[in-house]
């Protein structure tokens, strides 16, 4: 069915009957409708409407009932505000030089996939630590481990970030994988399953996947996506932001330093994600939706990462900087003024008697 035609019969009878005052949708999809791109969809269908995230923050929930249930988990203190890996070793060889029988799992999946490095990742981390309001620790390159991400993750960030490769590949009946550096410990070879995560404590506000088709997987009848983003549920974590299909490499830096920019003035995940999917729309280069609306958000993404109070001392500590900066500039053009003009003022200054 052509999303015109889709949106007419599902979307837009739905649209016209919520009040102005509903700003939120969260949808329960079913089917082939996980992998529907909603953002991108027209309110009425029509080529000329505004997409369905110009008028709704969009997230997704597997049930109505996980739902609930993500929203009844307690807030938690972090003792580190943002914890990112990015850049993989990744070790690109032809599939003509690997073997089942003297290559390991990972050189395989490589190899199968075509998988390359992936140099704007970093650049990726990098930035997005700039753009929150506390402490970070980024792993890239061979520090990139699954080891070093479960010592960390587990530690609880309040934003937990991968600018990785995901591979959904289909002779691994253990669902999609994430890709890190092997590292010399044979326990430890550079692929992250779902259970794996599941089995641990993810406690994080968000989780963000940045990487191609992150937020798919098998699609069970009456069970949802058994995808890395429930994996990230079931550890804990309340919401995760993952892709519905290839993301550029060039192009993910910038999505995500205008949604990062969005999260640090004190708005929910479903928020700045929108916020950062409208940027693209009214931006010139980057209006095509084959570029953003891949991104979406599962769980609970309606309370604000950062509390209101610190992304407000942050604007204050910003703005407090500029003043102290302009104040400077004031004193010490009156300052070169006095010693310029100062003496023949004084002199030309009745004295009291």
């Amino acid at each position: 069915m052509p999303l015109e035609l889709l949106t007419k019969a599902v979307i837009e009878p739905i649209v016209r009957v919520l009040p102005a005052r509903i700003t939120r949708l969260v949808v329960v999809a079913d089917g082939p409708l996980h992998s529907l791109p909603f953002a991108a969809l027209r309110v009425d269908g029509t080529a000329n409407s505004p997409r369905l995230v110009e008028r709704f923050a969009i997230s997704f929930t597997p049930s109505a009932s996980c739902w609930v249930a993500l929203r009844r988990r307690k807030s938690r203190a972090f003792s580190l505000d943002l914890a990112a890996f990015a850049d993989p070793v990744i070790a690109a060889r032809g599939a003509t030089s690997v073997s089942p029988e003297t290559s390991t799992p990972i050189e395989l999946l490589t190899a199968r996939h075509g998988l390359k490095p992936l140099p704007h990742s970093a650049d990726e981390a990098r930035q997005v630590a700039a753009e929150v309001p506390g402490g970070s620790e980024i792993k890239t390159g061979r520090d990139c481990t699954t080891s070093e991400f479960f010592r960390v993750a587990c530690r609880g960030p309040r934003v937990l970030h991968l600018a990785t490769h995901t591979v959904i590949d289909d002779d691994a009946a253990s669902g999609p994988l994430i890709m890190f550096t092997p590292a010399n410990d044979a326990s430890d070879v550079g692929m992250l399953r779902p259970a794996d995560v599941a089995r641990h404590s993810v406690r994080s506000d968000v989780v963000v996947l940045s990487s191609c088709e992150s937020g798919r997987g098998r699609v069970l009848q009456g069970e949802g996506v058994l995808s890395l983003s429930r994996a990230f549920l079931e550890a804990g974590s309340r919401c995760v932001v993952g892709t519905l299909w290839a993301v550029d490499d060039a192009f993910s830096p910038v999505f995500m330093q205008h949604f990062y920019a969005a999260l640090g003035r004190g708005i929910s995940a479903s928020e700045a994600l929108q916020s950062a999917q409208i940027d693209c729309i009214r931006s010139d280069r980057a209006n095509d939706p084959s570029l953003w609306a891949g991104y979406v958000v599962v769980g609970d993404a309606t309370a604000p990462v950062w509390p209101r109070s610190i992304a407000r001392r942050l604007v204050t500590a910003i703005l407090a900087g500029l003043l102290v900066v302009g104040t400077g500039a004031v004193l010490t053009s009156l300052l070169r003024r006095r010693r310029i003009v100062g003496p023949a003022t004084r002199a030309a200054r009745p004295t009291p008697e």
